[in-house]
């Protein structure tokens, strides 16, 4: 009986040395992260250690092989020729996550036109859109031109000048459209919503201007992927029929069996885009953000898309 206590402790300590192990890759400003996946203990296991007296940890560690992990060598540095930006990648299915600029990863910023990703599927899941296809006539009194039109539609292609259905107002980061859905839905259902949703601060307390511009609402990178996977996991409580209109609303594009949804955003000092890639049962989820100060407009609306398609790449993710 005594040999075998002495044998169980031993194997405890091995547990709690390794559950310690912090599991990190450094690549320059890199940070992969979750190279080591926590599995439960037996529960045989703990029984016994509860029953010496010992606290048992919840979950062991165990390394991830070289075949297990295809993006130890990964170099997230490389693609963002120094700029104040962050990385956040996580393959569902594996459990791994990839970090570039950790501290920056969990700051929080304005989402920008990312949040008509939560506010798509709010609207879907009231009832105030039905469906992809739902439209939103434009109120010209109510949403007159603005001078900064012209440029969207002649640089980036974006029309805000004509009614548009859901699907092809989050494809041109209708503002006033997401606006008039927004009031729609009322601060109280907002609320509700984006509290259970947990997103970012959950402030949507901002007063004149839309909560999400450059105002109260703030998400970090890291927050952004977590809330993803949520979604991508149907863990947020929402109806079938709206996470499948939701999908449709979200693809932006489809290369052989993978498809990007996503959503780019950009604010007075912020550019964001993220989303998640799909490819057969893989799953692949994502969130970047950069400074957009020290470029001109086009040059920051290609970067926000090419340096993190480009690490997709790098990923095996998105080719």
């Amino acid at each position: 009986m005594l040999m075998k206590r002495f044998f169980l402790l031993i194997l405890m300590l091995g547990v709690f040395a390794c559950s310690r192990t912090q599991g990190k890759r450094t690549h320059g400003n890199d940070e992969t992260t979750s190279l080591e996946v926590k599995e439960e203990l037996p529960a045989e296991l703990n029984v016994q250690l509860e029953a010496m007296g010992y606290p048992a940890p919840e979950k062991r560690t165990r390394h991830l092989s070289p075949k297990e992990n295809p993006y130890e060598n990964a170099d997230l540095a490389s693609h963002m020729d120094d700029i104040p930006a962050t990385f956040v990648f996580l393959d569902v299915n594996r459990d791994i996550q990839l970090v570039h600029n950790r501290d920056r990863a969990v700051t929080r910023f304005s989402p920008c036109s990312t949040y008509k990703i939560p506010n798509t599927l709010i609207a879907l899941d009231t009832g105030v859109m039905k469906n992809a296809e739902s439209k939103i006539p434009w109120d010209k009194k109510k949403y007159p031109k603005q001078p900064f039109w012209d440029d969207l539609k002649t640089q980036f292609g974006l029309n805000w000048e004509t009614d548009h259905t859901l699907e092809s107002a989050f494809q041109n980061s209708c503002v006033w459209c997401y606006t008039e859905i927004a009031e729609q839905i009322g601060l109280a259902r907002m609320q509700k919503y984006i509290s259970r949703f947990n997103y970012g601060n959950m402030d949507i307390d901002s007063g004149a201007q839309p909560f999400w511009l450059d105002s109260s609402l703030q998400i970090s990178a890291v927050e952004q992927v977590s809330f993803l996977k949520r979604f991508v996991q149907n863990d947020l409580g929402l109806s079938e029929p709206a996470v499948q209109n939701a999908r449709r609303v979200f693809k932006r594009e489809q290369k052989n069996d993978a498809t990007l949804y996503a959503k780019t955003g950009s604010g007075n000092n912020i550019g964001w885009f993220v989303g998640f890639v799909e490819a057969g049962t893989n799953q692949y989820i994502f969130a970047f953000n950069m400074d957009k100060n020290a470029f001109s407009k086009e040059a920051f609306a290609r970067k926000r898309i090419s340096i993190p398609t480009g690490i997709l790449a790098e990923l095996g993710v998105w080719l």
